[in-house]
């Protein structure tokens, strides 16, 4: 009988070190997430914007009362979002 509560003893703490251990790991790639992922995530998504043409701006009046620039025959958004 001893050695059967010996052995739940034994069970029962080893278990509590997984689980501890399982704990320490998943907080270490938490915080590796926090500190290292995302911030490169917001680095990648950072994207340099580039001016667009705006084909339905046939001239450069439409273009220039729509707050955009007029060059080459071609009207352009400099605040173009390259995720749209």
């Amino acid at each position: 009988m001893d050695l059967l509560v010996g052995m739940k003893a034994v069970y029962s703490h080893r278990v509590s070190i997984a689980l501890l251990v399982s704990g320490v790991i998943s907080m270490g790639v938490a915080l590796a997430w926090f500190y290292i992922g995302q911030p490169l995530l917001n680095h990648l998504q950072q994207s340099t914007i580039y001016p667009a043409g705006i084909p339905w701006l046939q001239n450069e009046q439409e273009c220039s009362a729509s707050g955009r620039t007029w060059e080459d025959d071609t009207c352009w958004d400099a605040e173009h979002d390259p995720n749209f």
